[in-house]
């Protein structure tokens, strides 16, 4: 069925959008944002596991467009564990979801299929298998061995890439991971993730505040060994330690990261920063936090798929500091709109924060120019691609029937 066939009453296509947690992750706190949107061009409904009971990152959602089913997941793509069992019970989990999407009514009634994790993207692939209602996969992950495990790799190229009728990519970075692994019927396309972007900076204000003498440094990511906390730390403690500058981290510790943040603070006392250093966690008010920020870091030790931070940093007009690789690379332009360092190496990310505080010429030029970057990646722009994306996919499947 195309667009142009849908009944006259329903002109926006319904949506299933499949998620396989509530915790408050990058990948969930995007769709939320979609979700909420007053512009979002689509009806929406929403399925996760019944557990836990708190919607989380969804908290902010109208109960009815929320349905629950099957058991909990677990974080990440395929399992944690190598053993027999745990494969099994990953292998269980998945075909068990998949059955009960299968037979939800939602899925009978949609028109397109939206997986909006890696995890979420093998049960659905699996459930729409002999099903012509288009399957759209997000990719929010590197298609690496890395980022999915060997398990979730191979799940993911075999099965779930050779299904998906339509791939949002949130960086080219992340599509040309894929690219290898998709039929050349598949509808593909960069968009970037919803990262809370209602307006951007405007240049003048920008730079006034960049010129102020910097005493404090921070970054907003979750707290995972990924994301490069302790690289971080290193390099603040190389550049600052026992100064008046601090560092503010702001994410909380989903996906069970608690032991890794201990670990973070009795680094901080081996280094002599801990009376420097706040941990925050989750922060609800990005914006504002953010704002009391005079330089803003990304420092994950590997290629960081978009980097909703650094979109978030740019739009304030930010002085920022990032790894030269994956989606953040894309975004800043060396020297002109921020800094790229190389990935996990302490020494560039301190000289680069010290040349920061120490050159208030280059805080402001890059402030002026930050915040050029990203105005045509404001939530409501964004929404609206999501929009135009799931509408060409529904034309794209002729053979399409529905109620």
């Amino acid at each position: 069925m195309r667009m142009n066939d849908l009944p006259k009453e329903r002109s926006q296509p319904r949506v299933l959008h499949l998620g396989h947690t509530t915790e408050i992750g990058g990948a969930e706190m995007a769709l939320a944002r979609l979700l909420e949107s007053s512009t979002r061009g689509w009806n929406a409904h929403l399925l996760i596991p019944r557990k836990p009971r708190s919607n989380g990152a969804f908290s902010e959602l109208a109960s009815p467009i929320i349905s629950r089913v099957g058991p909990a997941q677990a974080p990440g793509a395929t399992s944690s564990g190598r053993s027999i069992g745990a494969l099994l019970r990953f292998a269980l989990s998945g075909v068990t979801q998949a059955v009960l999407i299968r037979t939800n009514s939602s899925f009978r009634t949609a028109d397109v299929l939206h997986a909006n994790t890696s995890r979420s993207a093998i049960y659905a692939a699996l459930a729409a298998l002999s099903c012509r209602t288009p399957l759209v996969i997000h990719l929010r992950d590197m298609v690496s061995r890395e980022s999915l495990g060997a398990l979730g790799y191979e799940l993911f190229t075999r099965l779930v890439l050779r299904r998906a009728d339509g791939v949002i990519a949130n960086s080219g970075a992340t599509l040309d991971s894929a690219l290898p692994h998709l039929r050349a019927s598949t509808h593909s396309e960069v968009i970037p993730s919803p990262a809370g972007i209602t307006t951007v900076a405007h240049s003048i204000e920008a730079a006034r505040r960049a010129a102020r003498p910097v005493d404090v440094i921070g970054m907003v990511a979750r707290v995972d060994e990924w994301k490069g906390h302790e690289v971080l730390l290193r390099a603040f403690s190389a550049a600052f330690a026992g100064s008046h500058v601090r560092l503010k981290l702001a994410g909380g510790t989903p996906f069970a990261n608690a032991d890794y943040q201990r670990k973070l603070l009795t680094l901080c006392e081996d280094l002599g920063v801990t009376d420097q250093v706040e941990w925050l966690g989750h922060v609800t008010d990005v914006p504002t936090f953010i704002a009391s920020l005079d330089v803003c870091v990304q420092s994950s030790i590997r290629p960081e798929p978009l980097g909703q931070n650094v979109l978030q940093y740019l739009a304030a007009g930010k002085p920022t500091v990032a790894v030269d690789a994956g989606g953040p690379a894309e975004w800043i332009e060396n020297e002109t709109t921020g800094i790229l360092t190389d990935m996990g190496d302490v020494d560039a990310l301190a000289d680069a924060l010290t040349r920061l505080a120490d050159d208030q010429e280059l805080r402001v030029a890059l402030a002026t120019n930050a915040p050029t970057t990203v105005a045509d990646a404001t939530d409501e722009i964004v929404t609206q691609r999501h929009a135009a994306f799931f509408r060409q996919v529904v034309g794209r499947r002729p053979g399409q029937v529905g109620p």
